[in-house]
């Protein structure tokens, strides 16, 4: 699996530090097991929040349990100390923060992925059989223009405006896309 420090990239999206996928069977490595897998999310992220929403939707309480992180990370470089251990076990000498949103291996104690897409997907796929599909198969290209239009407008905007000080009209600017 690959790993990538996140201080590495400067942009407002860092690139995701895990990117393992839930495979359809044990030759994947991760194949879909009900209770081997845990999602750590924190609501006040857009990414934790979407998948907050597609993991209630297909209701996977009892076959993905999620733990829900506090809204403000409680460590000095921006992460959790809840996900500090994971992060560890995951890759030796990680140094950076412990940052949700995360899908964890309750087997192996270690991160399957980092990536919110590959997450939701994941999810979506090897879970939500008995649900209708956050999405169909043909569908990509168009999901992935609507999540890249909410990525740069609506979240970008989110950002901005959660950032700005105090004065209504700094975070008005802010919204306006």
């Amino acid at each position: 699996m690959s790993v990538t420090p996140l201080a590495a990239h400067t942009s407002a999206q860092p690139a995701p530090a895990f990117r393992g996928r839930i495979g359809s069977d044990a030759r994947s490595g991760h194949y879909a097991v009900p209770g081997r897998y845990r999602l750590h999310l924190s609501t006040a992220c857009p990414d934790g929040l979407r998948i907050a929403v597609t993991h209630s939707l297909l209701g996977l309480d009892t076959v993905c349990p999620a733990t829900f992180l506090p809204a403000v990370p409680d460590t000095a470089e921006g992460g959790h100390c809840a996900l500090r251990p994971l992060y560890e076990a995951s890759a030796h000498h990680y140094t950076g923060p412990a940052v949700a949103p995360v899908l964890s291996d309750d087997w192996s104690g270690r991160i399957v992925s980092t990536h919110a897409p590959d997450i939701m997907r994941d999810l979506a796929r090897r879970f939500g059989s008995d649900r209708p599909s956050p999405y169909p198969c043909g569908a990509e290209s168009e999901i992935e223009a609507v999540e890249r239009m909410c990525a740069q407008g609506i979240e970008d905007a989110a950002q901005r405006a959660g950032s700005a000080g105090g004065e209504e009209s700094e975070r008005a600017a802010a919204l306006e896309t």
